[in-house]
């Protein structure tokens, strides 16, 4: 689990057994600009980075982020939870779901098995091949999904939605562009579309059979 005050965060899985963090800053003092908060147990690895003098509980408070970035590598099987404030989240490779959250960037997930949630009040979500249910939520650019086995929920009131290899029930909703969904060969579960944007087009949500 990471949390953080500020930068972009990359995950991937991999074959190793513990985590690997690598923090980058343009600064030469970061350690006096942000607190870093380790604890670690058999089943967890949580970094929570806060910047020193901000209010108590702003976690994600939109501060300066002095280049801030995080490299992480992971177990594939560990379960990803990512939360930052200052930049984009990026997640590949995963195998035991994810969770993103970001209020300052664009969220990229890609090859994941398991549930995944991605959150974003500051820019366009993409998601590509999952394992499980999708659900994606932003209010500041278009949704894009593709292939996807479970079911899906994508809100956005700031762009279109666009989803290809549905495998599941979708329902979709948008304020601020048109929704394309084409469903996966044999998917009969069909869903919900509704946009309320000018001159927006939403498809029928028949399944192909």
């Amino acid at each position: 689990m990471l949390e953080t005050d500020g930068g972009p965060v990359q995950v991937r899985g991999g074959d190793r057994s513990t985590a690997r963090i690598v923090i980058t800053s343009r600064a030469d003092d970061v350690e006096s600009l942000y607190d870093f908060k380790y604890e670690t147990t058999p089943q967890q690895v949580k970094l929570v980075v806060k910047r020193k003098g901000s209010a108590i509980g702003s976690w994600f408070s939109m501060g300066r982020n002095d280049g801030l970035a995080f490299e992480v590598e992971l177990p594939r099987a560990a379960r990803c939870d990512v939360g930052t404030a200052g930049g984009p989240i990026s997640v590949a490779d995963m195998q035991a779901g994810v969770k993103a959250d970001t209020s300052g960037g664009p969220i990229d997930l890609h090859r994941i098995k398991g549930a995944v949630s991605a959150d974003t009040s500051g820019g366009p979500i993409s998601i590509e091949e999952v394992d499980g249910s999708v659900a994606a939520d932003t209010s500041g650019g278009p949704i894009r999904i593709i292939k996807v086995t479970g079911d899906i929920t994508a809100d956005t009131s700031g762009g279109g939605i666009d989803i290809a290899e549905a495998g599941g029930q979708v329902t979709a909703d948008t304020s601020g562009g048109p929704i394309a969904v084409r469903f996966a060969s044999g998917n009969s579960k069909g869903g919900s579309l509704e946009s309320s944007a000018a001159g927006s087009r939403s498809p029928s949500t028949r399944p192909r059979s």
